[in-house]
C-alpha cells in the first residue's frame, strides 16, 4: 500500500472517516473492514492512517452459519409437516371412529353397568383425539396454509384460553393481508415460543398479543403481566432461555429482528419486526 493513494486502495464511496469500521470488497475479491487512525501533527500536516483487518474468513463463516441455520430450521418444518400429515392423522381418525361406535353401543341392548362404563371409555377416546388433535396444530398448523397468519395466531390464543387459566386479548392494526409462507411460518414460530415462555415461566395472568401490519414491515408483540426477569441474568442461564435464541434466529432469517424487555415484576414484552417485500401479482407481500 506504501506510496499509493487512498484513491488508488478505495471504493470512491468509501472516502470519509465516518465509514470507519464498515466492511468492503475490494477488487481481489477479500472482505476489509478498515478503520482510520489520526497521527500527530499540526494542522497543515495532519494526516491518517488506513488500517485494514482481513474478515474474509470471518465474513465467510457467518455466511456459512446463516444458511446452515435456514437449512435447520426448514429441516425441522419439513419434520412437523410429515409428522403431523402422516403420523398423526391415522390414529386421529381411528380415536374418533372408537368414540363413534362406543355412542352407538351406549345405546344398544346392554348390560346395566355397560353403559357407564362405554360412556367412560368414549370420554377418554374423545380426550385422547382432542390432545392429538392439539399436538398437530403445535406441530403444523393447518389453519396457517389456509387462512394465514391472523386466524392461526387466534387458534393459538384460543386453546391458551381453553387449557390454562391465562386471560388472552388478541389486537389486529392494519389491514390483514397474507404474506409469504416463510414469512407467515416464521412469525408464527415467533410468537408461539414467546406463548410457550408465558405459560412455562411467567407466573401470568393476562396474555396480551398485537399483530400491525404496515406497507413495509410486520410487527408481532407478546406481553405478559407475569414476574418478569433481570435481562442480564439471560448470559449467565441461556441454557435455560433457548426459545429467545430461537425467536431472534428466525427474525435473523427474515431479515428481522426480536426485542424483549422484562423487569422483576413487571412482566414482559417480546417484539418481533420483520420486513416485507413488494406485492406479488396474487396480492401476498413477500420477504425482505
Amino acid at each position: 500500500m506504501i506510496g499509493r493513494t487512498d484513491q488508488n486502495v478505495l471504493p470512491g464511496s468509501f472516502l470519509s472517516k465516518e465509514q470507519a469500521g464498515q466492511v468492503l470488497r475490494l477488487p481481489n475479491g477479500r472482505n476489509y473492514r478498515a478503520g482510520f487512525v489520526s497521527l500527530p501533527g499540526d494542522t497543515s500536516t495532519a494526516s491518517s492512517q488506513v488500517i485494514f483487518e482481513d474478515i474474509t474468513e470471518e465474513h465467510r463463516e457467518s455466511r456459512r452459519a446463516t444458511l446452515y441455520a435456514a437449512l435447520v430450521v426448514e429441516a425441522d418444518e419439513d419434520r412437523r409437516r410429515r409428522l403431523s400429515r402422516e403420523h398423526l392423522e391415522e390414529p386421529l381418525q381411528l380415536l374418533l371412529h372408537l368414540a363413534r361406535r362406543l355412542e352407538s353401543l351406549g345405546g344398544s341392548d346392554v348390560p346395566s353397568a355397560s353403559p357407564q362404563a362405554l360412556g367412560d371409555d368414549r370420554s377418554q377416546a374423545l380426550e385422547a383425539a382432542a390432545r392429538l388433535k392439539t399436538i398437530a396444530r403445535e406441530l403444523r398448523p393447518k389453519t396457517l396454509d389456509d387462512l394465514g397468519l391472523v386466524a392461526a395466531l387466534s387458534g393459538l390464543l384460543a386453546d391458551v384460553d381453553e387449557e390454562t387459566d391465562l386471560t388472552t386479548e388478541i389486537q389486529v392494526v392494519g389491514e390483514a393481508v397474507r404474506l409469504a409462507p416463510e414469512v407467515e411460518l416464521g412469525a408464527f414460530r415467533i410468537i408461539q415460543e414467546a406463548v410457550r415462555n408465558t405459560i412455562r415461566h411467567a407466573r401470568a395472568n393476562r396474555l396480551y398479543m398485537s399483530i400491525v401490519f404496515r406497507t413495509n414491515e410486520l410487527q408481532v408483540t407478546v406481553a405478559d403481566d407475569g414476574c418478569g426477569f433481570t435481562l442480564g441474568d439471560l448470559d449467565d442461564q441461556m441454557e435455560e432461555h433457548l426459545g429467545l435464541l430461537s425467536m431472534g434466529e428466525r427474525a435473523k432469517l427474515l431479515g428481522g429482528d426480536v426485542q424483549l424487555r422484562s423487569e422483576p415484576g413487571a412482566g414482559t414484552v417480546i417484539e418481533a419486526r420483520v420486513p416485507l417485500g413488494p406485492l406479488t401479482a396474487t396480492g401476498v407481500y413477500t420477504g425482505s
